[in-house]
C-alpha cells in the first residue's frame, strides 16, 4: 500500500470512527426532515439486493426497522448511504478503531442499541404508544415487521457467527422498543443459544468467543455501569479511574457474574491471544473499581502470567506506530515503523 492510500485509508477509519464516538452514525439526525410515512423502497431494495451478504443485509434492515419505529426519517439517510458506494458496510467500514482496540460495526451497532433502550425515558415511551393510531405511525410500524421479519431470515441463513451474535442482540432490542416482547425473547434465546453452544464445544471458534464475551460485558454493564479506561486518542499510559460510590451489592454480584461467564470462555482461547489478556485486564480495573482489591490483585497476576511481564504499565497500551496503541509491550517501549509504511 501506497502513503497515499494509507493516508486516506487512516483518514476514512478517523472520520468512521468520530461518526461512532458521536452517535452519528447510528442517531437521529436534525438535518433530516421528518416524514409523515415512509415508502418501503429501501426495504425493497434491500431485500431483493443479492450482492450484499446476509449479515449485510440484516444489519441495513435493521436499521431501517429502527428508523420506522422511530419515525424520524432514517430510512432516507440509510437508502443515501448505500447509493454513496457503502455497499457493504461490514467491509467498507471494515473495524472501527475505538478506544485502542478495533470494533466490530455489527458489535457496535449492538451496544448503541443497549445505550438507546437504557437512556430511554418511560415518558417517551408513553408518547411512543401514543401515536399507534396514527395512520403514518402505523404503516411504519407495517414496515419495521417486515424489515424485522426480513433480517432474521437473513440471520439464520448467515454462516458469520460473531456478526450473527451480535445482530440477533441487536434484533432483540428493537423488538423491545417496538413493544414485541415475545420477539424480543426470540432473539435473545438466539443469541444464548449461539454462546452456549461456544461454551459447550470442544474447539469454539474464537472469533465467537470474543463475540460472546463482548456480549457479556455489555449486559454486565448494563446492571452496573463501570467504566473501563481504555485508550484515549493522543494519550498512553495509565488512565484515572473513577470508583463507583457505594453501588449496590446485589448488582455487583449479577455483573460480577457475567464478567466471569465471559472469562471463563475466552480462558479456553491460546495464552497470547489479546481478547484473552484484555478480558483479564479489564477484570483487574473492574475490581478495583468497585472496590474488590483482592481479585483485582488476582486477575492482575493471571495477566502477568499470561503476558510475561511482571509490570503494572502493561494495563494500559503504550504508543505505537502513527499513534496507535501498543498492547502487552515492556515498560518504554518505542515503535520503529514510520506512518505510511506497508
Amino acid at each position: 500500500m501506497s502513503s497515499k492510500e494509507s493516508s486516506i485509508k487512516r483518514k476514512r477509519q478517523v472520520a468512521i470512527a468520530i461518526m461512532f464516538a458521536s452517535g452519528s452514525l447510528f442517531s437521529t439526525s436534525d438535518v433530516i426532515a421528518k416524514q409523515p410515512a415512509a415508502d418501503g423502497s429501501t426495504l425493497q431494495y434491500l431485500v431483493s439486493n443479492t450482492a450484499l451478504s446476509n449479515e449485510v443485509r440484516a444489519y441495513y434492515l435493521l436499521r431501517l426497522a429502527d428508523s420506522y419505529i422511530e419515525g424520524d426519517g432514517r430510512a432516507r439517510s440509510v437508502s443515501l448511504e448505500m447509493k454513496a458506494g457503502t455497499r457493504n458496510p461490514l467491509q467498507y467500514f471494515g473495524f472501527v478503531d475505538m478506544e485502542g482496540f478495533y470494533e466490530d460495526v455489527s458489535y457496535s451497532y449492538a451496544k448503541y442499541l443497549l445505550t438507546q433502550s437504557l437512556a430511554k425515558k418511560t415518558s417517551d415511551k408513553a408518547e411512543s404508544n401514543s401515536l399507534a393510531n396514527d395512520e403514518a405511525a402505523a404503516s411504519n410500524m407495517a414496515l419495521a415487521d417486515d424489515a424485522i421479519q426480513a433480517a432474521l431470515k437473513e440471520l439464520k441463513q448467515s454462516s458469520n457467527e460473531p456478526r450473527k451474535l451480535n445482530l440477533y442482540f441487536a434484533a432483540s432490542k428493537i423488538l423491545q422498543k417496538k413493544g414485541d416482547l415475545a420477539g424480543s425473547k426470540r432473539c435473545e434465546d438466539a443469541f444464548n443459544d449461539m454462546i452456549r453452544d461456544a461454551e459447550s464445544s470442544d474447539k469454539p471458534k474464537p472469533e465467537l468467543v470474543a463475540a460472546a464475551n463482548a456480549i457479556f460485558g455489555l449486559l454486565a454493564k448494563a446492571i452496573l455501569p463501570v467504566q473501563i479506561p481504555t485508550f484515549v486518542a493522543g494519550s498512553f499510559g495509565e488512565q484515572p479511574l473513577a470508583p463507583l460510590a457505594s453501588p449496590p451489592a446485589e448488582a455487583i454480584l449479577d455483573s460480577e457474574a457475567l464478567l466471569l461467564r465471559g472469562l471463563k470462555l475466552v480462558d479456553r482461547l491460546p495464552s497470547s491471544d489479546h481478547n484473552r489478556r484484555k478480558a483479564h485486564r479489564d477484570m483487574v480495573l473492574w475490581y478495583r473499581q468497585v472496590g474488590m482489591m483482592p481479585q483485582a490483585e488476582e486477575q492482575k497476576l493471571i495477566l502477568f502470567s499470561l503476558v510475561g511481564i511482571e509490570n503494572d504499565s502493561i494495563l494500559y497500551p503504550q504508543s505505537g506506530a502513527c499513534g496507535h496503541p501498543a498492547w502487552w509491550m515492556k515498560p518504554g517501549y518505542r515503535s520503529d515503523m514510520n506512518c505510511g509504511m506497508g
